[in-house]
């Protein structure tokens, strides 16, 4: 019956292995620079953790808009167009 169960768990997971894998090897790279800005933080990992997501939201877009991020640049990635 465990077999089975497992099995089954595998099935319903299967097509979602490459976002798995994905989040499994972002936590493990960046669960170091998570305990160190929550060390400096007195222990307060959701205020780390709030500060990292932040952080790379903004070096998300700063990617895709260029180095001087212009204000229309932030609206322009939450706003889908066509041509």
């Amino acid at each position: 019956m465990i077999a089975l169960v497992t099995l089954a768990f595998g099935w319903v997971l299967w097509p979602l292995f490459g976002a798995v894998f994905w989040a499994v090897a972002l936590v493990i790279v960046f669960d170091p620079i998570a305990s160190r800005v929550s060390q400096h933080l007195g222990q307060r990992r959701n205020l780390a953790a709030l500060i990292m997501i932040t952080g790379f939201l903004l070096l998300i877009n700063a990617d895709q808009c260029g180095a001087s991020m212009p204000v229309s640049c932030w609206n322009s990635s939450l706003v889908l167009t066509t041509q």
